[in-house]
């Protein structure tokens, strides 16, 4: 994640916590200088929290919630969305997560990450062994254009031999195609190129972007 900390074992997002802080001086019409006074900090420290830049200690996030009427994991983690969105950014992951809590309507409390944690192991592991599963049993490919890589199911393997079909048939029987029949193909070709390449960026189900760390 691009801005984030570990803090008591889980990613936090710094511009997050520094939006929630921020809301909380913004409530109380404090300046930043009245702000960082209630917890012997200087402005420029509630500058750098609120950007983003920096963290508070434990001391200061424990009275800073408690002047914003919110929990510390409410301060730090922000929502259930917010927490797993940082802690579970792996593939498709963190969607198929969310997707499992509102589709089997799972109440989970920011306060409790323990049960959260729990509570999403189970589809964690069953996700992790189908990447497996996609990864022993589809193709793989490098996209040198975008310097994508991927792991794409028997679908996307299928445009992908219309295309070199395609292609060996321009190499193999150029002389003996019209003009028209020439750009007929290498329109289609196009087309296949920019559909694969749609169909890559949406993540299509069945399609697995690496991440450039798992390369």
């Amino acid at each position: 994640m691009k801005n984030s900390k570990k803090i008591n074992g889980y990613y936090a997002d710094k511009t997050k916590i520094g939006q929630r802080i921020f809301n909380i001086r913004n409530n109380r019409k404090d300046t930043l200088e009245e702000f960082g006074k209630l917890f012997n900090a200087e402005k420029s420290n509630v500058l750098k929290w609120e950007k983003g830049l920096s963290v508070p200690n434990r001391s200061r996030i424990e009275k800073i919630a408690k002047k914003g009427n919110l929990t510390v994991n409410e301060l730090l983690y922000g929502s259930i969305y917010e927490f797993i969105k940082n802690n579970y950014d792996d593939f498709y992951l963190a969607d198929t997560l969310l997707n499992y809590i509102v589709n089997n309507n799972i109440h989970l409390d920011i306060n409790n990450i323990d049960n959260i944690v729990d509570t999403l192991q189970p589809i964690v592991e069953e996700f992790n062994k189908g990447v497996e599963d996609a990864e022993k049993n589809s193709t793989y490919l490098k996209l040198h254009d975008s310097g994508k890589e991927y792991y794409v199911n028997e679908n996307i393997t299928n445009v992908l031999k219309t295309i070199t079909y395609l292609d060996n048939i321009l190499t193999d029987f150029n002389c003996e195609l019209s003009k028209e029949e020439i750009t007929v193909v290498k329109d289609t070709i196009n087309n296949l190129n920019k559909t694969l390449i749609i169909l890559l960026e949406n993540h299509i189900d069945g399609i697995f972007e690496i991440p450039k760390e798992n390369r």
